[in-house]
C-alpha cells in the first residue's frame, strides 16, 4: 500500500487499474489546477475541486474493462463548475448513477449524494435508480441495471440521456410538470416567452423600478408572494426582479397567482442556483415555466378567485365584529345588556345560512378523513344534539386519535432512517422525560409530547435547503412534501395542547359534568374542530391510509387490491393498485 498525495500517487502510475473506489473528498480545494490530455489533443481543465480531480485522474487510467466506483455530492451534475460535462471530450462515460439514501452518511452529515460507475468509454443513455435502506429494493435496482431494464418506478431505474441528467429530484419534477400541463390543458411558456421585458434590481440607493402595466414583481431569494404593485414589495429591490407580461398572451395577476400558488413555488424553488443561498439569476428566472391556459379559462380562474377573495373579506369582517363584541363585553361589562342585543341582530342576520353552510362543508371533509379518524367524528353527528355530556367525550375521542395518528406518521417516517431515528429517540426518552412517555398504555399526554418533539424536528428538516428537505423527502417517501409540511403544521401544537387540557380537567381528573359545563365544553372544541379543519384541509384525498390482503409480485412491483380506508362508512372502495417495491 503506498500513501501519499493522491494526485502525485495518480500521476506516477504507469500501470492501467482494473477497479477503482472511493468515497470522494466533498468541497476540498485542490492546491492547483490540472489539465489532462483529450481524445483531440486539446486537453481539457480540471477544476480546483480536489474530488474531481481524482476522480477524472483514476478514470482516465482505467482499464478497456476497467470500471470506476465514486460517491459524488449531487451538484456534480448541476454544477457550471463540474467537469462533468467534458465527460464525452475525455472519453469517459457513466454507466449509472444511484443516488443514495439520505444519511449514508451521518451523523458526519446527511446530505444526499450518488454512487457513480464511471467507464472509459462513451455512453449516450446511463441507468438511474435510487437506492434504498431495504435490502431487496436494491437487489431489485442490481438486477435491473445488470440485465439492462427499466423498473416499473423512477426510483427502480430508468435510462436516461447521460448529458442531460440533473438528478433524480428534477425528473420527479419533469413528471409533475407533465401531470400539470394535463390539468391545465396547455403547455407551459416560460417567462423569457411571455415577458417583453425582465428588469432585475440592484442596491442603488436611488434605485426604483418603473411603472409599467401589466408588470409583476418576483423575488429572487425563497419562495415569499409574487406581487404585481411596487408598494407591496416586502424585501430590498435588489432582491426582486421586474416582469412585464405581454398582454396578448396573459394578465399579470393571473401570472402572479399561478407563481404563488403551491406548483408555482414549487418551480421557482428548482430554478433556483445551487450556491450558499439558492438564488434566481436571470438565466434561470427566463426558463421559469408558467402554465397559461386560454384566455377565457384565464378570465374565469380571476374572475372565481375574486370572489373567493370577496367571501374571505366578508369573513373577517364578521369575524372582527365578533372580537369587538367580546372585546367589549370584558373591558365594559356594564355593557353586556347592549352586547348581548348587538350580538342577537348579528346572529339573525348570518347564522341560518352560516350554520347551515358549515354543517354541509363539516360533513363532506368528514367523509375525506382516514376511517378510525372519520367514523369517530360520525359517531359526535350523529349523538342527539342535546346530549353534550356525550359530545364533547366523542370529541375528545377524536382529538386523542389525532393525535395518535399523526404521531404515528411521524414516527414511521423518521424510524424508515435507522441512524438519525435512534438520535431523535434518545433525545426525546432522556431521563428528565422518560417519566412523561408510555407507551404501554399511551395516553392523550403521551403523544402530544411525541406529536411536538417530532414535528419540531420535521420543520427543522424542512427549513433546511440543502440536506433537510431531501432527507424529509425520503423519509416521507413524498417528493412533494405535501404531507410533511401539513402533518407537521406548528398550528397544530396548541390544538392538541388545549385539547389535552380540557381532557386532563374535566374528563381524566374530575368528578361529574353538569350539562352547562358540557356545553360549554363541546363548543370550545367544536372551535378546534375547525382549527385542526383548516390546517389539515384535504391532505386525505391525496395521501390515502390503504389496507391490503394479499400482493402478488409481477417482475419488479407488486399488484394488488387495495382497500381506501376513508370515510365513516365501512363499505370501503376497493381498486387494483400497482405497488413499487420499497
Amino acid at each position: 500500500m503506498e500513501r501519499g498525495n493522491p494526485i502525485d500517487l495518480l500521476s506516477s502510475l504507469n500501470n492501467e487499474i482494473d477497479i477503482a473506489a472511493s468515497i470522494l473528498p466533498w468541497r476540498v480545494e485542490a492546491h492547483k489546477k490540472l489539465k489532462v490530455s483529450t481524445l483531440e489533443d486539446s486537453g481539457v481543465k480540471l477544476g480546483s475541486n480536489f474530488g474531481q480531480q481524482i476522480l477524472i485522474l483514476t478514470s482516465m487510467r482505467l482499464s478497456t474493462d476497467g470500471i470506476g466506483l465514486f460517491i459524488v455530492e449531487p451538484s456534480f451534475f448541476t454544477s457550471p463548475l463540474s467537469i462533468f460535462p467534458q465527460f464525452n471530450a475525455l472519453g469517459l462515460g457513466l454507466d449509472a448513477a444511484l443516488e443514495l439514501p439520505s444519511g449514508t452518511f451521518a451523523p458526519e452529515t446527511n446530505m444526499p449524494s450518488y454512487l457513480v460507475i464511471v467507464r472509459k468509454k462513451h455512453v449516450s443513455r446511463m441507468f438511474i435508480a435510487r437506492l434504498s435502506s431495504d435490502s431487496n429494493t436494491n437487489l431489485q435496482i442490481l438486477s435491473n441495471l445488470a440485465n439492462g431494464k427499466e423498473g416499473n418506478s423512477l426510483e427502480l431505474g430508468r435510462f436516461v440521456d447521460m448529458q442531460s441528467f440533473k438528478g433524480l429530484d428534477y425528473l420527479h419534477f419533469q413528471d409533475r410538470l407533465e401531470l400539470a400541463k394535463q390539468q391545465f390543458g396547455a403547455p407551459a411558456l416560460t417567462l423569457e416567452e411571455l415577458a417583453t421585458f425582465i428588469n432585475i434590481g440592484c442596491n442603488r440607493k436611488d434605485f426604483e423600478f418603473p411603472e409599467k402595466e401589466n408588470s409583476i414583481f418576483i423575488p429572487l431569494i425563497g419562495t415569499a408572494d409574487v406581487v404585481e404593485f411596487r408598494d407591496d414589495i416586502k424585501l430590498k429591490p435588489q432582491n426582486y426582479t421586474q416582469v412585464i407580461i405581454d398582454p396578448t398572451l396573459s394578465d399579470a395577476h393571473f401570472v402572479a397567482q399561478f407563481l404563488n400558488s403551491d406548483l408555482g413555488k414549487e418551480i421557482r424553488e428548482i430554478s433556483t442556483s445551487r450556491s450558499v443561498i439558492p438564488k434566481l439569476n436571470m438565466q434561470t428566472l427566463k426558463k421559469l415555466q408558467v402554465f397559461i391556459p386560454s384566455r377565457q379559462t384565464q378570465k374565469n380562474i380571476i374572475k372565481i378567485g375574486t370572489c373567493i377573495a370577496s367571501e374571505q373579506n366578508n369573513l373577517l369582517g364578521l369575524q372582527g365584529e365578533l372580537e369587538l363584541l367580546q372585546r367589549d363585553l370584558w373591558t365594559k361589562p356594564w355593557s353586556a345588556h347592549d352586547v348581548e342585543k348587538r350580538l342577537s341582530i348579528l346572529s339573525n342576520k348570518f347564522s341560518v345560512n352560516i350554520n347551515h353552510q358549515t354543517e354541509v362543508s363539516l360533513n363532506q371533509w368528514v367523509e375525506t378523513l382516514p376511517f378510525p379518524l372519520s367514523s369517530i367524528l360520525r359517531a359526535w353527528q350523529k349523538t342527539d344534539s342535546s346530549d353534550f355530556k356525550e359530545k364533547y367525550r366523542l370529541l375528545l375521542d377524536f382529538f386523542e386519535a389525532t393525535a395518535g395518528f399523526l404521531s404515528t406518521i411521524l414516527l414511521s417516517a423518521f424510524s424508515s432512517n435507522q441512524s438519525f431515528f435512534e438520535y431523535h429517540w434518545q433525545k426525546l426518552t432522556e431521563p428528565d422525560q422518560r417519566h412523561k412517555l408510555s407507551f404501554q398504555q399511551a395516553t392523550f399526554g403521551t403523544w402530544k409530547i411525541v406529536f411536538e418533539y417530532f414535528s419540531k424536528q420535521t420543520r427543522k428538516l424542512l427549513k433546511d435547503e440543502n440536506e433537510g428537505r431531501k432527507l424529509c423527502m425520503e423519509m416521507f417517501a413524498d417528493s412533494s412534501l405535501r404531507l410533511p409540511t401539513v402533518v407537521s403544521d406548528k398550528r397544530i401544537v396548541p390544538i392538541f395542547s388545549t385539547t389535552n387540557k380540557i381532557r386532563n380537567d374535566w374528563k381524566g381528573h374530575c368528578g361529574n359534568v353538569g350539562e352547562k359545563e358540557a356545553e360549554l365544553l363541546h363548543e370550545q372544541l367544536k372551535v378546534e374542530v375547525q382549527k385542526l379543519r383548516n390546517i389539515l384541509a384535504d391532505i386525505w384525498t391525496e395521501i390515502k391510509l390503504i389496507q391490503s390482503p394479499y400482493f402478488e409480485q409481477n417482475f419488479d412491483a407488486f399488484e394488488s387490491e387495495i382497500t381506501i380506508l376513508m370515510g365513516s362508512n365501512n363499505e370501503f372502495l376497493k381498486e387494483k393498485s400497482l405497488c413499487i417495491l420499497r
